[in-house]
Protein backbone atom coordinates (compact mmCIF):
# COMPACT_ATOMS: atom_id res chain seq x y z
CA UNK A 1 0.00 0.00 0.00
CA UNK A 2 2.94 2.33 0.63
CA UNK A 3 4.07 2.05 -2.99
CA UNK A 4 0.59 2.86 -4.18
CA UNK A 5 0.29 5.96 -2.01
CA UNK A 6 3.74 7.04 -3.18
CA UNK A 7 2.66 6.64 -6.83
CA UNK A 8 -0.54 8.60 -6.20
CA UNK A 9 1.36 11.40 -4.42
CA UNK A 10 3.90 11.56 -7.24
CA UNK A 11 1.15 11.68 -9.86
CA UNK A 12 -0.70 14.46 -8.04
CA UNK A 13 2.36 16.61 -7.32
CA UNK A 14 3.96 16.25 -10.75
CA UNK A 15 3.78 19.46 -12.83
CA UNK A 16 2.18 17.57 -15.73
CA UNK A 17 -0.09 15.55 -13.47
CA UNK A 18 1.28 12.36 -14.97
CA UNK A 19 3.85 11.24 -12.43
CA UNK A 20 5.40 7.94 -13.52
CA UNK A 21 3.39 8.06 -16.79
CA UNK A 22 0.61 6.32 -14.91
CA UNK A 23 -2.80 6.85 -16.43
CA UNK A 24 -5.58 8.08 -14.13
CA UNK A 25 -7.46 4.81 -14.64
CA UNK A 26 -4.42 2.74 -13.63
CA UNK A 27 -3.77 4.97 -10.63
CA UNK A 28 -7.37 4.71 -9.49
CA UNK A 29 -7.28 0.93 -9.91
CA UNK A 30 -4.06 0.72 -7.92
CA UNK A 31 -5.50 2.91 -5.20
CA UNK A 32 -8.73 0.90 -4.84
CA UNK A 33 -7.14 -2.54 -5.09
CA UNK A 34 -4.15 -1.80 -2.86
CA UNK A 35 -1.77 -3.32 -5.41
CA UNK A 36 1.76 -1.95 -5.51
CA UNK A 37 3.33 0.27 -8.13
CA UNK A 38 4.07 -2.59 -10.53
CA UNK A 39 0.39 -2.80 -11.43
CA UNK A 40 -0.14 0.97 -11.22
CA UNK A 41 2.63 1.62 -13.74
CA UNK A 42 0.68 -0.07 -16.54
CA UNK A 43 0.06 2.47 -19.28
CA UNK A 44 -3.33 2.49 -20.98
CA UNK A 45 -3.37 3.51 -24.61
CA UNK A 46 -5.86 6.37 -25.10
CA UNK A 47 -6.89 4.98 -28.51
CA UNK A 48 -8.14 1.81 -26.78
CA UNK A 49 -10.32 3.89 -24.48
CA UNK A 50 -11.85 5.89 -27.34
CA UNK A 51 -12.55 2.78 -29.47
CA UNK A 52 -14.56 1.04 -26.77
CA UNK A 53 -18.29 1.08 -27.53
CA UNK A 54 -20.66 1.49 -24.59
CA UNK A 55 -22.69 -1.61 -23.80
CA UNK A 56 -26.14 -0.42 -24.86
CA UNK A 57 -27.91 -3.44 -23.37
CA UNK A 58 -26.32 -2.79 -19.99
CA UNK A 59 -27.24 0.90 -20.18
CA UNK A 60 -30.83 0.06 -21.14
CA UNK A 61 -31.08 -2.39 -18.25
CA UNK A 62 -29.64 0.21 -15.88
CA UNK A 63 -32.05 2.92 -17.05
CA UNK A 64 -35.03 0.57 -16.88
CA UNK A 65 -34.66 0.67 -13.10
CA UNK A 66 -34.25 4.44 -12.87
CA UNK A 67 -37.11 6.66 -11.80
CA UNK A 68 -36.34 10.35 -12.00
CA UNK A 69 -38.30 13.38 -10.91
CA UNK A 70 -38.60 14.44 -14.55
CA UNK A 71 -40.21 11.10 -15.44
CA UNK A 72 -42.67 11.50 -12.58
CA UNK A 73 -43.54 15.02 -13.75
CA UNK A 74 -44.14 13.68 -17.26
CA UNK A 75 -46.37 10.96 -15.78
CA UNK A 76 -48.48 13.59 -13.99
CA UNK A 77 -48.64 15.67 -17.17
CA UNK A 78 -49.79 12.69 -19.24
CA UNK A 79 -52.54 11.94 -16.70
CA UNK A 80 -53.58 15.57 -16.67
CA UNK A 81 -53.67 16.05 -20.44
CA UNK A 82 -56.27 13.30 -20.84
CA UNK A 83 -58.45 14.90 -18.17
CA UNK A 84 -57.92 18.34 -19.71
CA UNK A 85 -59.16 17.17 -23.10
CA UNK A 86 -62.16 15.45 -21.50
CA UNK A 87 -63.07 18.70 -19.74
CA UNK A 88 -62.48 21.16 -22.60
CA UNK A 89 -63.54 18.98 -25.55
CA UNK A 90 -63.91 21.20 -28.65
CA UNK A 91 -61.60 23.92 -27.34
CA UNK A 92 -58.71 21.44 -27.18
CA UNK A 93 -59.19 20.09 -30.74
CA UNK A 94 -56.43 22.24 -32.34
CA UNK A 95 -53.90 20.51 -30.07
CA UNK A 96 -55.12 16.91 -30.31
CA UNK A 97 -52.90 15.70 -33.15
CA UNK A 98 -49.68 17.08 -31.67
CA UNK A 99 -50.58 15.86 -28.17
CA UNK A 100 -51.44 12.35 -29.36
CA UNK A 101 -48.08 12.15 -31.16
CA UNK A 102 -46.24 13.10 -27.96
CA UNK A 103 -48.23 10.53 -25.98
CA UNK A 104 -47.41 7.83 -28.55
CA UNK A 105 -43.71 8.73 -28.32
CA UNK A 106 -43.90 8.37 -24.53
CA UNK A 107 -45.11 4.76 -24.88
CA UNK A 108 -41.46 3.76 -25.38
CA UNK A 109 -40.16 5.59 -22.29
CA UNK A 110 -38.13 3.54 -19.78
CA UNK A 111 -40.33 4.50 -16.82
CA UNK A 112 -43.34 2.21 -16.49
CA UNK A 113 -45.48 4.78 -14.70
CA UNK A 114 -45.11 7.16 -17.64
CA UNK A 115 -45.97 4.46 -20.16
CA UNK A 116 -49.08 3.56 -18.15
CA UNK A 117 -50.15 7.21 -17.87
CA UNK A 118 -49.67 7.68 -21.62
CA UNK A 119 -51.90 4.70 -22.41
CA UNK A 120 -54.53 6.03 -20.00
CA UNK A 121 -54.42 9.46 -21.62
CA UNK A 122 -54.73 7.95 -25.10
CA UNK A 123 -57.81 6.01 -23.97
CA UNK A 124 -59.22 9.23 -22.49
CA UNK A 125 -58.69 10.90 -25.88
CA UNK A 126 -60.51 8.05 -27.66
CA UNK A 127 -63.40 8.20 -25.22
CA UNK A 128 -63.68 11.99 -25.45
CA UNK A 129 -63.68 11.98 -29.26
CA UNK A 130 -66.32 9.24 -29.20
CA UNK A 131 -68.45 11.29 -26.80
CA UNK A 132 -68.04 14.36 -29.02
CA UNK A 133 -69.33 12.40 -32.04
CA UNK A 134 -72.82 12.30 -30.49
CA UNK A 135 -73.18 8.51 -30.59
CA UNK A 136 -76.58 6.86 -30.70
CA UNK A 137 -77.55 4.31 -28.12
CA UNK A 138 -76.96 0.71 -29.06
CA UNK A 139 -80.08 -1.30 -29.72
CA UNK A 140 -79.77 -5.09 -29.92
CA UNK A 141 -80.71 -6.51 -33.33
CA UNK A 142 -80.83 -3.17 -35.14
CA UNK A 143 -79.51 -2.60 -38.65
CA UNK A 144 -76.21 -0.81 -39.15
CA UNK A 145 -76.87 2.70 -40.40
CA UNK A 146 -74.41 5.24 -41.71
CA UNK A 147 -71.93 3.12 -43.66
CA UNK A 148 -72.21 4.81 -47.02
CA UNK A 149 -68.83 3.82 -48.45
CA UNK A 150 -69.89 0.17 -48.87
CA UNK A 151 -73.00 0.82 -50.99
CA UNK A 152 -74.30 -2.67 -50.43
CA UNK A 153 -71.03 -4.47 -51.24
CA UNK A 154 -70.04 -4.98 -47.59
CA UNK A 155 -71.49 -7.97 -45.77
CA UNK A 156 -72.30 -5.94 -42.65
CA UNK A 157 -74.06 -3.17 -44.61
CA UNK A 158 -76.79 -5.42 -46.01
Amino acid sequence: MVGTMHDMREMLTSPTGEGNSTSPNAAAEAFTTGVGSSKAAAVVDEEDIEDEEPDLDALEQMFSKVNSAVAIEKEVAADTIGELFAATKQSFMPYVEQTVQVLIDLLEHYYEGLRTASVGALFAFIKTIYDMSDPTDWVPGSQVVGISHCRGSCAYAR
